[in-house]
């Protein structure tokens, strides 16, 4: 069983324009969901809805390497 609660991704940019200020992009807010064993699971969206992001967070920036 996987329980997720309240996760939360946020990435810190340099804006170029002012390279001592940082923006912060909000990936994923406030995430909830549980998987049971033996469940099946697809994760779909659009380009850059984080799909990936959701993975990387939970199991490793590894998880999706080749």
């Amino acid at each position: 069983m996987l329980i997720v609660e309240g996760l939360s991704k946020s990435f810190n940019k340099k804006l170029s324009l002012f390279p001592n200020k940082k923006n912060t992009s909000i990936a994923l807010k406030n995430i909830n969901f549980k998987i049971n064993s033996g469940d099946r699971l697809a994760i779909l969206g659009h380009n850059g809805s984080g799909k990936s992001t959701l993975l990387k967070t939970l199991f490793g920036d590894n998880f999706l390497s080749g």
